[in-house]
């Protein structure tokens, strides 16, 4: 079972959908968790599948002042930002055992159906699993299938000076030989990418290094690394010695206070 729900009826082939990737650190979950918040982007649906683990929560984005925001979040949610053009996709619960591949075919066939401009797929990797050629450079990459549009691409390398994703085997060692993308710690990112290439389907797939442990400042990483192709959140300079790109004014999520739960109490001290 795989079913979309949606209270937005425009036609979409002018949207770029946004999607994580269940990966290392959840980066790809916290950078989409940033963008939404930071666009204040509006939920009008959800997707409802046998493919991931049943789950409800408190509302991720609640600020205290907008009753409205005082609603629950279930495991899979759809946000749009009309003025940006972009429909992006939160997952928030994990894919069960033995159902990734399931997953991803549904998830294509409905990108399939509304014919997106564009996909963008929010992942990471292991950081320990760096080549030594990339340990000076940024922290991220990008693959693009070849339905990408080629002047996209060059404008991603050549402007922005994007890398793109170095071919490995599947022991996530340099093989240039390699006709696959193995992608160590990014969850569905690697079959996403061939089964996305095979069907024609215009995809970007965003990959950050890191490991696990405070995984924000990598989201933000990630995060960044998007807007400076999107240009939807204003960007500040950055003096930090770690990256090259452009800080953005991110605003966190208010369910980010209690990541790593609550503070000790006081009567420890």
């Amino acid at each position: 079972m795989f079913t979309v729900k949606l209270s937005f009826n425009e036609d979409l082939m002018t949207y770029t959908l946004i999607i994580p990737s269940i990966s290392i650190g959840n980066v790809g979950q916290l950078a989409t968790d940033l963008l939404i918040n930071s666009i204040a982007a509006q939920k009008v649906g959800y997707i409802d599948t046998a493919y991931l683990f049943p789950m409800v929560g408190t509302e991720a984005f609640a600020d205290g002042k907008d009753p409205a925001k005082g609603k629950l979040t279930t495991g899979c949610e759809i946000f749009v930002s009309t003025p940006h053009k972009l429909i992006i996709v939160q997952q928030r619960s994990p894919i069960i055992n033995g159902k990734a591949r399931f997953f991803q075919a549904e998830l294509r066939q409905w990108i399939k159906e509304k014919r997106f401009k564009l996909v963008v797929l929010m992942s990471s990797s292991f950081a320990h699993k760096r080549l030594d050629s990339q340990i000076n450079d940024p922290l991220c990459r990008f693959l693009a299938t070849s339905a990408v549009d080629p002047s996209l691409i060059d404008e991603l390398k050549s402007e922005l000076k994007w890398s793109l994703w170095e071919r490995k085997d599947v022991f996530g060692e340099d093989n240039p030989t390699d006709d696959r993308f193995v992608i160590p710690g990014g969850g569905i990112a690697s079959l996403f990418y061939r089964e996305c290439s095979t069907d024609g389907i215009p995809l970007l797939v965003l990959i950050a290094f890191c490991s696990e442990g405070d995984n924000i400042p990598d989201a933000v990483e990630l995060a960044s690394f998007l807007n400076s192709w999107l240009k939807v959140v204003p960007d500040v300079r950055s003096n930090s010695i770690a990256s090259k790109t452009h800080q953005s004014q991110w605003l966190f999520p208010s369910s980010w206070r209690l990541l790593f739960g609550s503070g000790p109490p006081s009567t420890l001290f």
